[in-house]
């Protein structure tokens, strides 16, 4: 059984896994916010461009929302719901 843990190589992973046997309207949606997320980042960035400050608060909050989706799988695990199962 494939479960996110505080290894980021494995999460990668396990998105991968899950976004792969997915349906199409599923990858699309996942994809769609995927690109969200990324113009926003890039937007952020070109905004201070170099900028270690903002590098740093974006790092920061990605870090925090990865840890938060980690919790909420625990708990969804424990529950007998883990993201695997709402897939399917």
């Amino acid at each position: 059984m494939i479960e996110f843990n505080d290894s980021i190589a494995n999460n990668t992973e396990v998105v991968r896994e899950l976004i792969g046997g997915a349906t199409d309207e599923f990858r699309r949606r996942a994809q769609r916010a995927a690109i969200q997320v990324e113009n926003t980042i890039i937007r952020i960035n070109a905004s201070a461009p170099a900028d270690p400050a903002t590098s740093l608060g974006v790092t920061f909050a990605l870090l925090k929302i990865l840890v938060l989706l980690m919790e909420a799988e625990k708990q969804n695990a424990q529950a007998g719901k883990g993201v695997i199962q709402l897939l399917s």
